[in-house]
């Protein structure tokens, strides 16, 4: 990536009521940024995937933690050249993932809560 420019930072808690705001933001920040409809689909089940995961296994279920989702502009080298892109960041406070536990699984093996 050559350059990234922050355009917007959400702050929210770990309440899961509070993720369909975030998913409506996901998809609009996804849609501004040149992703067709059904990549922003995509987006916002990957992050709010993600937010589940960290309010479930990070937070374990507690409602009252701070979560940040940043989200950058970037740039990024491909075949084609440079294109634009979109970065989003998560950030909590739980503690980290041991490594050693991290089990892999085919691509056709992965689904949402799974």
């Amino acid at each position: 990536m050559n350059r990234s420019t922050l355009l917007l930072k959400l702050s929210l808690l770990s309440e899961p009521r509070l993720l369909c705001a975030v998913r409506a933001a996901v998809g609009e920040m996804a849609v501004i940024s040149g992703f067709r409809d059904a990549e922003a689909r995509s987006i916002v089940l990957a992050v709010d995937e993600a937010l589940a995961n960290v309010i479930r296994h990070a937070y374990k279920g507690a409602i009252d933690r701070p979560i940040q989702v940043s989200f950058h502009s970037v740039q990024v080298k491909s075949g084609e050249g440079v294109q634009d892109g979109l970065k989003i960041q998560i950030v909590d406070h739980g503690p980290p993932v041991n490594p050693e536990r991290l089990v892999g699984r085919a691509p056709d093996a992965v689904k949402p809560g799974g």
